[in-house]
């Protein structure tokens, strides 16, 4: 992750915004007195969606469990309509 001084981010408004919206990585910009994090609106919505999932237990654990099933496990890609409860879904 980038850092900048909020006088650089100034300066170079435009630029940045639109680095950040092509490369959608985040930068950390220090001020006199405090910081934050300029991000995308795609990069945040997924920030959004990963807490949000995170505080479901069982979305949690259906997510490991997914993680956790070998490949040779899951039904093809092409059968998922036919199987809307698999865990490798």
């Amino acid at each position: 992750m980038q850092t900048m001084t909020a006088t650089a981010v100034k300066e170079s408004f435009d630029e940045i915004l639109k680095n950040i919206q092509d490369d959608n990585e985040p930068i950390f910009v220090i001020g006199n007195e405090k910081a934050m994090v300029m991000v995308s609106a795609e990069y945040w919505k997924s920030v959004e969606e990963t807490a949000f999932l995170s505080q479901d237990v069982e979305m949690r654990k259906d997510i490991l469990e997914g993680l956790n099933t070998p490949l040779s496990e899951c039904i093809p890609e092409s059968e998922i309509d036919k199987h809307p409860t698999s865990p490798c879904l």
